[in-house]
């Protein structure tokens, strides 16, 4: 999902691509344009959660983008605008080595299971330049990277934070369940499916 997707053809020819797993659904009415609002206010990706990813999911991976981010002169903590999806600067203490602040990845990633992306941006050159790099280490035969990691590092790095919008929908997904912030309503399973009452 990371990259393979967007080198099918028939993705090309769309402006959007709205991702909901097989498993994933509305719990309860959306009143909202989602792909209108993104393109009357320029957001690239938006998304429906946070995750922590199990270290063997990411194992070598910070390595390897540190590495990436080194050799195109990205600089996490001088960038302004950034995100707050998966890394933290870190101001140095007595341990640090360096004396600078760091980057760290956090570990949580944006979940996949519910996402829209602009395809266009995705397509373009920052994202697929990362992309590329990351899959010619191999980390996801060896390693077992799985896409949020990539997807949510590569939001970091190149999107600035008006361009990118966390939902708070009605939403459910295997056992987690939201009605929203503004909704008085609350989840309830009913014949295995979440609904909000």
């Amino acid at each position: 999902m990371a990259g393979g997707f967007l080198e099918q053809p028939v993705t090309s020819r769309f402006d959007f691509c709205l991702w909901l797993d097989t498993d994933a659904y509305f719990p309860d009415t959306i009143n909202v344009d989602l792909i209108g609002e993104m393109q009357e206010t320029n957001i690239k990706y938006a998304f429906s959660h946070r995750i922590w990813d199990p270290y063997h999911a990411v194992r070598h991976f910070w390595d390897h983008t540190l590495l990436y981010m080194q050799s195109r002169d990205i600089d996490l903590r001088t960038r302004e605008g950034m995100p707050d999806v998966a890394v933290e600067i870190s101001l140095p203490g007595a341990a640090d080595i360096v004396g600078e602040p760091m980057v760290v990845y956090n570990g949580k990633s944006i979940m996949a299971d519910f996402q829209i992306m602009d395809v266009k941006w995705w397509s373009s050159g920052s994202f697929w330049d990362y992309f590329l790099y990351v899959d010619s280490m191999g980390g996801w035969w060896t390693d077992r990277w799985g896409d949020t990691a990539v997807r949510t590092v590569a939001v970091a790095m190149h999107l600035n934070h008006e361009e990118v919008w966390q939902f708070d929908l009605p939403y459910a997904h295997q056992k987690f369940c939201r009605c929203g912030a503004n909704s008085s309503k609350s989840c309830e399973l009913r014949d295995s499916l979440w609904i909000c009452v």
